[in-house]
């Protein structure tokens, strides 16, 4: 708030001391200081209010620790959280921090499409940091068609993920559905 801005709120008597002032540096009034704390005050809190939608946004926050607080707001904190009764969860840290700022921008997308072929893919594709996986539905291993089961197909330089990939298709995956995990050399 600039310091003019400020005076115009002031009473019509103190507006008219204000400017009736000299402003020079050494015959200021305690008013004029006054105003002069006040601009100093807001300046800093409009400064954060400015900034604040950087705060919400996960690749522009400006304290990393924040994006697991929004990974926490989102529900993703239920990979890396023994929150559940399950024992489906894995070390935050095999979450790469680029990939959690992805899915944390795509959970809208993920909440939308969660249960479904798509929504499953697009949310293994993000967590690993890959475009590798690819889901068939009603088939098993060997080729063979199979109802109610779909095979997860991942590159073998993504076995290191494994765990990571079987707690996000336990979770994200309806209960009636069986699945299989077939490697493919890339």
């Amino acid at each position: 708030m600039q310091r003019s801005e400020i005076q115009a709120l002031l009473p019509g008597v103190f507006q008219q001391t204000l400017t009736a002032e000299d402003v020079e540096e050494s015959d200021r009034s305690v008013l004029s200081i006054l105003i002069d704390i006040m601009h100093l005050l807001h300046t800093d809190i409009e400064e954060q209010a400015s900034s604040v939608a950087d705060y919400f946004n996960p690749c522009r926050t400006p304290q990393k620790d924040f994006v697991d607080f929004l990974g926490y707001w989102t529900d993703l904190d239920r990979l890396w959280s023994n929150k559940s009764s399950s024992n489906c969860y894995v070390n935050r840290e095999l979450i790469a921090q680029d990939c959690l700022q992805e899915l944390i921008a795509s959970a809208a997308f993920l909440s939308q499409w969660r249960g479904t072929k798509k929504g499953l893919c697009h949310f293994l594709n993000i967590a690993t940091g890959s475009n590798n996986i690819s889901i068939q539905e009603n088939i098993n291993k060997k080729g063979e068609p199979q109802a109610f089961h779909f095979l997860v197909l991942i590159a073998e330089n993504q076995k290191q993920q494994l765990k990571l990939i079987k707690t996000i298709i336990e979770q994200e995956k309806p209960v009636y559905i069986s699945y299989e995990i077939k490697f493919f050399a890339v």
